[in-house]
């Protein structure tokens, strides 16, 4: 009983510790070996994992400011999750909802759980919002009178907020909103997409990366390391003045 079963741990010895999962055509060559040997092969053919194997890339540098996201009369949890969700990734300071359906805050779909990251206020009305002080509300919307987004300067401390699934931003909101920006598209997008879109324009925006090539297929310059200025010194004639 003891050789047979020393015979059966061989193979999965010859395979080594379980790293990650292989696909079925990727593990063909084993099977088509071991029927015609019996045995697995000596030299084991070179195969592509389909899992992660290298270290992930480290967090970007973060941007100058800090900006928040929400969204008004938000009544799908699977929106609000996903909402919370992207501005956890894009390392929003702060989250919110304005009037939103109890509904929605069964968020499953917010597998960071973002909650336990950052801050997320839920107002019921308008007159409840209370922003940082120098704090822009910045609204998207699908509005004539509104700014295209890949033109739009954003400002560095501001606070982002979107419509409902169905329906737009209130008057009053809206009237509460220092400038409204909008996103070319043919229709509206979903709530959490729109959300990720604007974050991720804020980020090319105001956060510092390498320029980006004019010509397809070429690399972009390194980015030159940030460089400290020294201090300014005002005159005495100056201070007084």
């Amino acid at each position: 009983m003891g050789s047979k079963r020393a015979s059966r741990e061989e193979p999965s010895a010859a395979l080594g510790p379980k790293v990650c999962p292989v696909s079925a055509s990727t593990a063909r060559p084993y099977s088509q070996a071991t029927k015609q040997t019996g045995r697995l092969p000596d030299r084991l053919p070179l195969i592509r994992p389909i899992c992660q194997t290298r270290p992930v890339k480290p967090n970007p540098p973060s941007c100058r400011g800090y900006f928040g996201i929400g969204a008004e009369s938000i009544s799908k949890s699977v929106n609000l999750g996903g909402l919370l969700r992207s501005a956890n990734a894009f390392g929003a300071s702060f989250a919110f909802t304005v009037g939103a359906d109890d509904r929605a805050f069964e968020m499953r779909s917010d597998t960071s759980k973002a909650d336990t990251h950052l801050p997320v206020f839920h107002w019921r009305t308008v007159d409840e919002i209370q922003l940082p002080k120098g704090c822009s509300l910045v609204g998207i919307e699908i509005l004539d009178e509104a700014q295209d987004l890949p033109s739009f300067p954003h400002p560095l401390q501001c606070a982002y907020v979107l419509g409902p699934e169905r329906g737009a931003l209130s008057a009053d909101l809206l009237a509460r909103c220092d400038q409204v920006v909008r996103i070319p598209t043919n229709f509206s997008l979903n709530v959490a997409t729109a959300g990720a879109i604007v974050m991720y324009d804020r980020l090319r925006a105001v956060g510092r990366f390498a320029p980006r090539p004019v010509s397809e297929r070429t690399a972009a310059p390194e980015l030159a390391p940030h460089v400290q200025g020294q201090p300014k010194r005002r005159r005495q004639g100056q201070r007084q003045g």
